[in-house]
């Protein structure tokens, strides 16, 4: 370093003086402790860098920043802090998402609005596909739905084979046959 320069320079011109060899100490201490910080710097960006591979995210922000209080002047780890921010403001973002959608979802199912609830469901999974109560909830629901309408289907064909039983009874076997031929389109089986 320039300072180290100076001061050999100073001891050659006055070799007795206490002040340049303490003062050379120090620089000699200082450059040690510069060395240190390195290597101390190097490891903390190393171990940083692998939880943030791991996407370890939360972890790795406070590994970055302990590089930081090592080495404040350096800018990796800042950019790197930054980076971790938005990926952890973003993944809130979705979690808030995710959870808004199965609230609804679980209200709309409670409600037997059923065609609304899978909706949510699947705005869901869509959100978090790795996550199984969405796609629990999706056949819960298509199951519902698929009883409702069989259902229907069931409330339908009796209506329609009551009104050709009472034609039946009344005599009017055209008519009569015509609804049960409507009966059977319904429920071929």
């Amino acid at each position: 370093s320039t300072a180290r320069l100076k001061y050999e320079q100073a001891l050659k011109i006055k070799p007795g003086e206490n002040y340049p060899k303490s003062m050379l100490e120090r620089v000699s201490q200082g450059t040690e402790q510069l060395k240190d910080a390195q290597q101390n710097y190097q490891a903390a960006i190393a171990g940083a860098d692998k939880l943030f591979d791991k996407k370890d995210y939360e972890t790795a922000l406070l590994a970055y920043q302990n590089a930081l209080k090592i080495l404040p002047s350096e800018k990796y780890p800042s950019q790197q802090i930054e980076k971790i921010e938005a990926i952890l403001l973003q993944k809130q973002k979705l979690d808030e998402n995710y959870a808004k959608a199965i609230a609804a979802g679980d209200k709309f199912l409670v409600e037997k609005q059923y065609a609304e609830a899978k909706t949510e469901y699947q705005n869901a999974n869509n959100l978090k596909p790795d996550e199984s109560y969405p796609k629990q909830k999706i056949e819960e629901v298509a199951g519902l739905l698929l009883a409702l309408k069989e259902a229907e289907r069931n409330k339908k064909y009796l209506s329609v084979v009551a009104e050709a039983d009472q034609l039946f009874d009344s005599k009017d076997f055209n008519q009569a046959l015509l609804k049960y031929q409507e009966a059977t389109t319904i429920k071929p089986e």
